[in-house]
């Protein structure tokens, strides 16, 4: 277990880096051991050949990338492991704290034109509408975002807890273009995660999704009830 690191909270953590698909930009990722790093799934899925390249300029070949469970989420084992994560070390990785509460995550965002530069992005986590979903309000996560950590301060320091991996696409003007998506970084082995802090039951969200929301499409529809609307309404949900 890699103890939290005092990364300031300006600073691109040094652990995120760009998942290339034939050296082109796909989305972003982040290192949890020397030679695994993890993504969203849909990011990945499909494409040959991969690599990872941290903001440092070091470029890894990527030798598998496996899927966790029903989720948008997959670990990408490197071909050859990090010799030193002195010079990236990455956050340690918690379950969900209480809801809601801010976060903080650093990726590759798209400018337009194919240019994707590492900026931060701000928010909160909301709610956990199940065990494999929760909902984020951010209006920093877009194009080139899937598979950035959402990160969580504790009284000991910085922990990713959840992977970001859609953003609500806005069809009207009274829709809202925060609303995110990201999956609990539960979804990953519990020989990884930190211990637990204390839970407390979360606030009913009213938003029925399936586990496998994220598995195959880029945009998918779903059903939902809004607290504010009197009946149900479409809500498109895309990749980010």
């Amino acid at each position: 277990m890699t103890p939290s690191q005092p990364i300031p909270e300006g600073s691109p953590w040094p652990s995120v880096g760009r998942v290339l698909i034939q050296s082109l930009v796909g989305g972003t990722g982040f290192l949890i051991t020397p030679d695994q790093a993890v993504t969203a799934f849909h990011v990945v899925d499909g494409q040959t050949p991969l690599a990872f390249n941290l903001a440092s300029g070091t470029t890894f070949l990527v030798k598998t990338a496996e899927r966790q469970g029903a989720t948008d989420v997959a670990i990408l084992t490197l071909a050859s492991p990090q010799p030193s994560l002195q010079s990236s070390p990455p956050l340690p990785l918690r379950t969900v704290p209480p809801l809601p509460i801010p976060f903080v995550s650093w990726g590759y965002r798209d400018l337009g034109d194919g240019n994707f530069m590492l900026l931060k992005g701000t928010g909160h986590i909301e709610s956990m509408p199940n065990p494999f979903l929760l909902q984020l309000t951010t209006r920093d996560h877009t194009t080139g975002m899937s598979g950035a950590p959402i990160a969580v301060r504790f009284s000991d320091g910085w922990h990713i807890v959840a992977v970001a991996v859609a953003r609500h696409v806005p069809h009207s003007w009274v829709d809202d273009a925060s609303l995110a998506f990201a999956h609990p970084i539960d979804a990953l082995p519990p020989a990884l995660l930190a211990p637990a802090p204390p839970q407390q039951d979360q606030p009913p969200l009213g938003l029925a999704v399936s586990a496998d929301l994220f598995a195959t499409a880029s945009h998918l529809k779903y059903r939902t009830s809004r607290q504010a609307s009197l009946a149900a309404t479409l809500v498109v949900i895309s990749t980010i």
